[in-house]
């Protein structure tokens, strides 16, 4: 999978509160650029040849200052989310640095027993792979980070039902960068099978141990009518 148009009933949770909202993303893998629009509302984000930009109150922001970072961390966040989203759905398309059967990740990361349970009932595997993509490269330095991706698999269907991704620094896990991406629903768009429903859990670093918050970041709902594949010209991702 190259590339998708797809749009999302998403729930946004942040200290301040929570934001629901639908949005369509159109997202090309090989460049990385991406172009989310908020349905119902005159707001923008994108990324592509000429750069990152907002499009907010009937005009084009460049996002390369420091009153712009709020919005600069959105757009890694949506091009973070995409890029996962993509291998997840294919995972034969990763590059492979490191494949390993392990078993179940630490009980003290899970915030409550019914998480653990879970996580406990299925079988798990580590791959390391520069295509995963967090929010951002954390502490590494590389040009190229590699990323780690534990993935919790249902014994009887073999589907993806948790994952958890973090950046490797020389075999250590970067805890700043880790999430937890549970998916609690799968179906099938243009022959792949794609996740339906995908709940997107940030650590809680102020504990410790550590533990992801028992409540999602963000709760996202694959709406219909979207399209895999879709030849994206580039003019798709400048600010017009």
């Amino acid at each position: 999978m190259h590339s998708f148009d797809l749009g999302f009933d998403i729930e946004y949770r942040r200290t301040d509160g929570k934001n629901h909202f639908k949005a369509r993303y159109v997202f090309s893998a090989k460049e990385g650029w991406i172009r989310c629009e908020v349905v119902g509302k005159d707001r923008v984000q994108l990324r592509g040849r000429d750069g990152d930009w907002l499009f907010l109150e009937g005009r084009w922001v460049p996002l390369e200052d420091r009153h712009t970072r709020e919005a600069q961390r959105e757009l890694a966040e949506w091009i973070s989310i995409a890029n996962n989203f993509i291998a997840l759905t294919n995972p034969k398309s990763l590059r492979i640095v490191r494949l390993a059967k392990r078993g179940v990740p630490e009980a003290t990361w899970w915030p409550t027993d019914e998480a653990r349970k879970r996580a406990s009932g299925l079988d798990w595997i580590e791959v390391a792979s520069p295509d995963f993509r967090l929010f951002q490269s954390v502490k590494s330095g590389r040009a190229t980070p590699v990323f780690v991706a534990l993935l919790g698999t249902n014994r009887e269907t073999s589907a993806i039902e948790q994952a958890v991704l973090h950046e490797d620094d020389s075999g250590a896990m970067v805890l700043e960068s880790t999430l937890l991406v549970t998916i609690e629903k799968w179906t099938t768009l243009d022959g792949y099978r794609v996740p339906l429903n995908m709940l997107v859990y940030n650590p809680d670093l102020r504990r410790s141990p550590w533990v992801f918050k028992a409540r999602p970041g963000a709760d996202m709902w694959l709406e219909k009518g979207g399209r895999l594949n879709p030849e994206l010209p580039a003019e798709t991702f400048l600010p017009n």
